[in-house]
């Protein structure tokens, strides 16, 4: 009923249905994965992304009661490769390294994927320049500071426009 809906409002969207037992092969076009029924792959042009059944129906454990918890979020996994595939370029978002900062959630990059943002590390370390694809820089949680120098380049680069995304914990002893 969902892909029926985007079909039906937009004139750019054609869904075509393809049984795994009569195009064994169809798949293996689009991903390596073992594809389940009711997957989806979405494509334009050269671009595809494949959405797996589990990325459309989610199963959580609730621990409190020991028991599954179902939702659907097909809409957004649909919506989210359709934005991926028609993009001409996504965003890029710079984690910055170097100061042991701490490993990102899993939650959080499964997120930024799902917005269709690229995540790369950087380090201000080795560098008189941030990157010009830089969309964002991420600080995520440094436990030392950063250098003089470092926070310089970090304010000629908001300065012209950029955008600087910080997450920092409690301090130390007031430190």
């Amino acid at each position: 009923n969902l892909l029926g809906k985007y079909e039906s409002l937009s004139s750019h969207i054609t869904v075509t249905k393809k049984n795994p037992d009569v195009y064994p092969t169809f798949a293996s076009q689009y991903t390596s994965e073992n594809v389940s029924n009711n997957s989806l792959v979405v494509e334009c042009g050269d671009k595809s992304r494949y959405i797996a059944y589990d990325d459309i129906y989610l199963t959580d454990i609730d621990y409190t009661t020991y028991s599954y918890v179902y939702s659907f979020d097909g809409e957004g996994a649909i919506t989210s490769a359709i934005d991926y595939v028609v993009a001409d370029e996504l965003p890029k978002i710079y984690a910055l390294a170097g100061h042991g900062e701490s490993a990102l959630p899993t939650e959080f990059q499964t997120q930024i994927e799902k917005e269709n943002m690229e995540l790369e590390s950087f380090s201000l370390l080795n560098t008189y320049s941030i990157p010009a694809d830089a969309d964002t820089l991420l600080l995520y949680a440094p436990q030392s500071d950063l250098s003089q120098e470092e926070a310089d380049l970090l304010g000629d680069y908001l300065e012209d426009g950029g955008k600087l995304l910080v997450f920092a914990g409690p301090t130390q002893n007031g430190t």
